[in-house]
C-alpha cells in the first residue's frame, strides 16, 4: 500500500464511525447490525492503517480479516429483511472468520507477497463469496417484496424514524411520522 492509498481510507474510517456513532444516538429502538456493521468497518481500516504503518508483510496478514465484514453485511440485511431467518448472520460471520483465520495463518494461499498476484484459492473463494453476495441481494429482494400495503409502509417508516415507534416526542415534523399516522 502507498501512503496515498493509505490517506484514501482515512474518509472511510470517518464515514463508519460517524455512522456507528449516529446508530448509537438515534437508533435506540433498532436492533444493532448496522452498528455493528459500522464499528467493524472502521476496526478493519483502523487495523489496515496501523499495519500498513507497521509493515507491508503485517498488512497483508490483516487483508483477509476484511471479509467478517460479509457478516456484517449479512447481520445489517437480517435487521431490515424482519429477521426470519436467523441463521443467515451466522453463516456469513462463519465464512468471514474462516476466510481471516486462513488468511492470517497462510496469506501466500490467497495471493502472492506484496498482494501483486492471486493464489490457489483466490479464485474459489471468490466463487463462493461472489455466489454469496448474489444470494444475500436476492432474499433481500424477496423480503422487500413479500409484505405489501400498509405493512411494507411500516417496516420502511419504523426502519427509517426511530421517533415513530412509541410516537413522536415533541416538536418531531417528521415527514416519515406524518405519513404513518394517516395510516393509523
Amino acid at each position: 500500500m502507498t501512503p496515498l492509498f493509505v490517506l484514501t481510507l482515512y474518509p472511510l474510517w470517518a464515514v463508519s464511525v460517524l455512522g456507528a456513532i449516529t446508530m448509537l444516538r438515534l437508533g435506540r429502538h433498532t436492533r444493532g447490525g448496522l452498528l455493528v456493521l459500522c464499528i467493524m468497518l472502521a476496526g478493519w481500516v483502523s487495523l489496515l492503517i496501523v499495519a500498513r504503518l507497521a509493515s507491508a508483510p503485517i498488512a497483508e496478514r490483516i487483508v483477509p480479516v476484511g471479509m467478517l465484514l460479509a457478516g456484517g453485511f449479512a447481520h445489517a440485511a437480517h435487521d431490515l429483511g424482519g429477521g426470519t431467518v436467523r441463521w443467515l448472520p451466522a453463516l456469513f460471520y462463519v465464512y468471514g472468520i474462516v476466510v481471516a483465520i486462513l488468511g492470517a495463518l497462510a496469506p501466500g494461499w490467497l495471493y502472492a507477497p506484496g498482494l501483486r498476484a492471486t493464489g490457489p484459492l483466490f479464485w474459489p473463494l471468490f466463487v463462493v463469496s461472489a455466489a454469496g453476495v448474489v444470494w444475500l441481494l436476492a432474499w433481500m429482494v424477496h423480503a422487500a417484496l413479500s409484505v405489501s400495503g400498509r405493512e411494507r409502509r411500516r417496516r420502511f417508516v419504523r426502519d427509517r424514524c426511530s421517533c415513530c415507534r412509541r410516537g413522536p416526542p415533541r416538536g418531531c415534523r417528521s415527514a416519515a411520522f406524518a405519513r404513518s399516522s394517516a395510516d393509523r
